[in-house]
């Protein structure tokens, strides 16, 4: 009875800390984000139903609705309110009830974990909490679907499966994150699960390794981390977004796939619990997440600060690519306008003729119109141009003033026609308003951008670019375009800014001449809800970007909560090859294997290719240099050091298995024999014939550098022919009877001895086989052979 009460108080104790503790530390709300949901199942599955009562008491005491019950609460409130907890007591009673009642791996009362019973464990807490989201949505409130609708930031109504499968991924991925890790420590420190009355206790496997102890605990350490990261992301990274599905979609991402390596590296402790490749994927599954960690908290201080700046990057390229774009359309003006002036002076006779002759200004006023039609026509938004003569040469309306007869900027552009001129005696030289167009220019004594303004005779809010016009020193007027100011808003409406910004023109003193949300003559104020950008234009005119921080932020949070799902996805990949690595670590072993039993069956071509300074790779070579020196006493002829008798019976059983699939197969057999061998022998002993051997051989060997050479008998030498020897065989055959003849050796006595060699040629052909082709060579040479003794006239032998 004692350990009963004690496991009630701690369950319900253990439980309110985490409830409470999560309400003060998270921002998530915990009415659909329970993270107290994985302490149930395992504390039911360590003590049994107390423990789910007692986190049913637990989970109870922490809500903040029972003080409020307590002092005005009815009965049927009561009930509600204990509806709504109920699924804590399911949470503990169920994995309990399932483990001990469910026959699954057919030892049900044994606990410690086998791969049956990881499986188990898996349904069993699937099935729990499957059984507990309906329950949840079943007796949900108003508040908590306006938790989860919120969550989503959909503003409809929640479908009961969304809440249901959210409620569920939140409670198992958590329970299978804390429980799967917590249970593999008890197992490993052998503690007594709950059993059943009447169930007989098995016998805990305590003598666990103290490898396997060490491992979990640094796994235990290492995901107890994450918890600690999220706490610092919840509370750092959350505010700023307009709602929470990018944190919702990072912690689920996350969560499942550290649940995921979890899970496998559980069935690789079961699977592989005799195995050296269980060290090796462990040892490099937590060397790998332990760097994770650490370069994924480099990166994320790294990344926070590149982000930002490439937010004002991206700001200012943006702002450059606006300004580029209304420039574009500014400079054509002032390129235009500075072209007409030019015109416009050149073309005056004198100053003197265009303030007498009446006659002589019509017309030039009228070649005016004509040369300049052509320039406006070309210029982008241009809505008027005009020269205006000086009121005292030519009268208040003097020069001409043409307009589009339509202003539309879209498909064919309407022709000029030619309006009455603004009147300059009806205005004062000091009304900028009306007449500031003409008046400005000549003040500054050059082209002047003057500011938007209403064209009093068009009736069109426009920006115009105006040039003196000055003669033997003199002004007799302006030149000047107007440029439709909608056309200007047209091109800013066409810039997006992030989707959500904006772009807005203020004049010199802050005054909004183009704003998306605020009337013209407004005085500009930066929004502080906004990241605002000004760039100075060439008609002096500012260009402003602005976009809402909100978005920033929410960007730089995207990309921050990518780079730690991506962290987790490369630490979990890694983790993966961990066991790709493994078996190949172990490969070596089968490798060399199976050359021991070619090795022990005669076959000495074995091929060892693994290198490593580990042992594996010393005793991948010991076998590859004892295979080369037994092939030095099996293939090698002791007097030459060539390739002996079986060596070359190898090579031809080599080349007839070829024949049979390669129709491309060339090669031809020289047979090779030292003449006069038995003379020297008698005349001078035998280690001078073993001279004359020897020297044959480097002949041969010589000439033949390419090609493999044997000597298959006392005197007797072979080549096989491939490839580029076997292209330029005859002329290797010249260069061997002439370096044959040049070759002497020392004998005892001081004499010199000529090396004769007799040699044949066999040329492979279709349908062949390697005997046929040795025996055409023999043949050959001992057709040589008897040249060779007619030319010398005595045996050769």
């Amino acid at each position: 009875m004692t350990h009963r009460i004690y496991r009630f108080c701690l369950s319900a104790i253990l439980i309110w800390i985490v409830i409470v503790g999560a309400k003060y530390a998270l921002v998530m709300p915990d009415d659909v984000v329970s993270v107290a949901a994985f302490l149930p199942p395992v504390l039911g599955l360590m003590w049994g139903p107390i423990a789910a009562l007692g986190c049913f008491v637990g989970s109870l005491l922490a809500s903040p609705e029972l003080e409020s019950l307590i002092q005005s609460g009815g009965a049927g409130d009561l009930l509600s309110f204990l509806s709504r907890h109920i699924w804590v007591l399911m949470a503990g009673w169920l994995p309990c009830f399932l483990w001990h009642s469910w026959n699954i791996t057919g030892d049900k009362e044994a606990f410690p974990f086998r791969t049956g019973a990881l499986g188990k464990l898996l349904l069993i807490l699937v099935l729990t909490f499957l059984g507990t989201s309906v329950v949840r949505f079943i007796t949900a409130e108003g508040p908590e679907l306006e938790a989860v609708i919120g969550l989503f930031g959909t503003g409809k109504d929640m479908g009961s499966t969304v809440f249901v499968l959210t409620c569920f991924a939140n409670d198992l991925l958590l329970t299978i994150f804390f429980d799967v890790i917590w249970m593999f420590l008890l197992v490993c420190r052998g503690y007594e699960f709950y059993q059943p009355t009447g169930t007989s206790k098995v016998e805990r496997a305590k003598s666990r390794s103290e490898h396997t102890r060490r491992t979990w605990n640094v796994a235990f350490v290492v995901y107890l981390t994450f918890p600690l990261g999220a706490f610092f992301l919840d509370n750092w990274q959350i505010y700023g977004m307009d709602n929470l599905e990018t944190w919702m979609r990072f912690m689920l991402e996350c969560i499942a796939m550290m649940d995921a390596v979890l899970l496998l590296m559980a069935y690789l402790l079961l699977y592989y619990r005799r195995s050296i490749m269980l060290e090796v994927v462990f040892l490099v599954t937590m060397a790998v997440f332990v760097s994770s960690t650490v370069l994924g908290l480099g990166c994320s201080w790294a990344m926070w600060g590149l982000v930002n700046a490439h937010v004002d990057d991206n700001l200012d390229a943006m702002s450059v690519i606006c300004r580029e774009r209304l420039d574009r359309t500014f400079c054509c003006t002032r390129q235009a306008v500075d072209g007409m002036a030019l015109q416009a002076v050149n073309v005056i006779d004198s100053y003197d003729r265009l303030v007498n002759d009446e006659v002589y200004r019509d017309r030039y006023c009228e070649s005016m119109k004509e040369r300049f039609s052509a320039i406006a026509m070309s210029t982008d938004g241009c809505i008027a141009y005009y020269v205006r003569l000086d009121p005292g040469i030519a009268g208040p309306l003097g020069g001409f003033s043409m307009q589009r007869e339509d202003v539309r900027w879209e498909g064919a552009l309407s022709p000029f026609v030619s309006r009455t001129p603004v009147d300059l005696s009806k205005y004062p030289p000091e009304d900028v308003k009306n007449v500031g167009w003409y008046y400005i220019p000549i003040k500054n004594h050059s082209a002047t951008w003057i500011e938007p303004y209403v064209d009093p005779t068009a009736k069109s809010y426009v920006i115009s670019y105006v040039a003196p016009i000055r003669v033997e020193g003199k002004y007799v007027g302006v030149v000047g375009m107007d440029i439709d100011f909608s056309f200007i808003t047209q091109e800013l409406r066409r810039l997006s800014i992030y989707d959500y910004g904006y772009v807005y023109i203020t004049n010199r003193n802050g005054i909004v001449l183009y704003h998306r949300d605020l009337p013209q003559g407004y005085l500009f104020r930066p929004n502080p809800e906004y990241q605002e950008m000004e760039i100075y234009l060439t008609n002096g005119m500012w260009l402003g970007i602005a976009t809402p921080l909100s978005k920033v932020h929410d960007e730089r949070n995207r990309v921050m909560m990518h780079l730690g799902a991506a962290i987790l996805m490369v630490a979990m990949f890694v983790s993966l090859i961990s066991i790709f690595l493994a078996s190949r670590a172990i490969r070596p072993l089968a490798g060399m294997t199976e050359a021991a039993k070619r090795i022990a069956s005669g076959d000495l071509n074995v091929e060892l290719s693994y290198e490593s300074g580990n042992e594996l790779g010393i005793l991948v070579r010991s076998i590859r240099e004892m295979a080369a020196k037994l092939e030095g006493y099996v293939y090698r002829d002791k007097l030459t050091g060539l390739r002996n008798t079986a060596a070359y019976m190898s090579k031809g059983a080599e080349l007839d298995k070829q024949s049979k699939t390669d129709d491309e197969l060339r090669y031809g057999v020289i047979i090779f024999d030292a003449n006069f061998l038995k003379k020297v022998n008698d005349q001078y002993g035998h280690e001078a014939g073993n001279e004359l051997i020897r020297h044959a051989s480097k002949v041969i060997c010589t000439v033949f550098a390419h090609s493999p050479v044997y000597r298959i008998g006392g005197d007797e030498f072979a080549a096989i022919l491939e490839g580029q020897d076997y292209e330029h065989k005859e002329r290797l055959l010249r260069r061997f009877d002439e370096e044959a003849a040049e070759e002497r050796f020392e004998v005892e006595g001081g004499n010199l001895l000529i090396v004769s060699v007799a040699r044949g040629l066999g040329v492979y052909e279709p349908g062949m086989d390697f005997a046929t082709v040795a025996k055409l060579a023999d043949a050959a040479m001992y057709e040589h052979k008897s040249i060779l003794k007619e030319a010398l006239g005595e045996d050769v032998r």
